[in-house]
C-alpha cells in the first residue's frame, strides 16, 4: 500500500522533471533548428513547439519572480519587527521607581503616643482582644513612604523649623474586626488611618482617611494568637501601602512640586 503510493509519487515527480528538462533542451537546440528537417507536418508543429515553449519559460519566470519578490520583503519585515522589539523594550526601561516620586523635603511625624497606640475590642458576651496597630505602623511607615518623597525624616515631634516642606502626621482612627465560630473560619478586620499634611506655615495642604484590610482564619485555642498577629500586621501593612498609593496620586501634594 504504502510502498506502492511511494513509488507512484516518485514516478510522477520524475515525468515532470523530465518534461521540463526536455522543453528546456529543444530551446536550447532551437538555434540549429530548420523547418526542412521536420516532419511533413510543418507549420502545425512548430506552434505546438512554440506554445511549449512560451509555456516552459513562462512556468520559470513566474517561480523566479515569487523567490525574488519574497526575498525584498523578507528583509524589510525583520527589520520592522526588530525595531517594534527595540522600541518597545527602550519604552518599558524608561519609567523607573524614582521618576514616580515626589520632589519634596518630607517630614515623618512618629510620635511615641502614635506608635504605642492600641484598641481593645469585646466584652464579657464576646471575646475581648487587643489589637496593637501602633508599633507595626511605626516599623512600616518610613520605608514604605521613602519611595513616595525625594527626601523623607522621620521624627517623634512636629519639627519647626529647618528645611521641611511638609509635615506628615498620621492618627490611628479606629480598628474593626469580625468574629467566627470555627478554627477554620475566616474573620475579617479593617484598620482606619487618618493623615494631616501640613506646610511649614501650619497650613493643612492635604488630609485623607485610608483604609487597611486583612482576613485570616479565626483559629483554636493554639493558634489563635498567632492568628490575631497575622491580621494585625496584614490589617496594617495595607493601610500602609495605600497611604502611599494615596500621597503619590494626590493632586494637591504634587502641586507643591512646581
Amino acid at each position: 500500500g504504502s510502498a506502492k503510493l511511494a513509488e507512484e509519487g516518485s514516478a510522477e515527480h520524475d515525468a515532470f522533471s523530465g518534461n521540463i528538462r526536455a522543453r528546456l533542451s529543444v530551446h536550447s537546440g532551437a538555434e540549429g533548428y530548420s523547418p526542412g528537417e521536420d516532419s511533413p507536418s510543418g507549420s502545425n508543429h512548430q506552434d505546438r513547439r512554440g506554445r511549449s515553449l512560451c509555456f516552459g519559460f513562462g512556468f520559470l519566470r513566474r517561480i523566479t519572480t515569487i523567490q525574488t519578490r519574497n526575498s525584498f520583503l523578507a528583509a524589510p519585515l525583520a527589520l520592522a519587527l526588530f525595531f517594534s522589539v527595540a522600541f518597545a523594550t527602550a519604552g518599558a526601561q524608561t519609567v523607573s521607581p524614582s521618576d514616580t516620586r515626589l520632589a519634596l523635603r518630607a517630614a515623618l511625624v512618629l510620635t511615641p503616643e502614635f506608635c504605642a497606640t492600641k484598641f481593645k475590642k469585646g466584652s464579657w458576651a464576646t471575646i475581648k482582644e487587643t489589637f496593637e496597630v501602633g508599633k507595626i505602623a511605626c516599623a512600616q511607615l518610613e520605608p514604605a513612604l521613602e519611595r513616595v518623597f525625594s527626601s523623607l525624616t522621620s521624627v517623634t515631634a512636629t519639627p519647626s523649623s529647618g528645611d521641611t516642606q511638609v509635615v506628615l502626621m498620621p492618627r490611628f482612627v479606629d480598628v474593626g474586626a469580625t468574629t467566627a465560630m470555627g478554627a477554620f473560619s475566616n474573620r475579617e478586620m479593617d484598620v482606619f488611618l487618618e493623615w494631616t499634611v501640613k506646610d511649614m506655615s501650619g497650613k493643612t495642604v492635604w488630609i485623607e482617611t485610608v483604609q487597611g484590610s486583612s482576613k485570616h482564619h479565626m483559629g483554636n485555642m493554639f493558634t489563635y494568637n498567632k492568628n490575631l498577629k497575622l491580621i494585625v500586621n496584614d490589617s496594617v501593612k495595607d493601610a500602609v501601602e495605600q497611604s502611599a498609593s494615596k500621597m503619590s496620586s494626590s493632586p494637591e501634594l504634587r502641586k507643591l512640586t512646581r
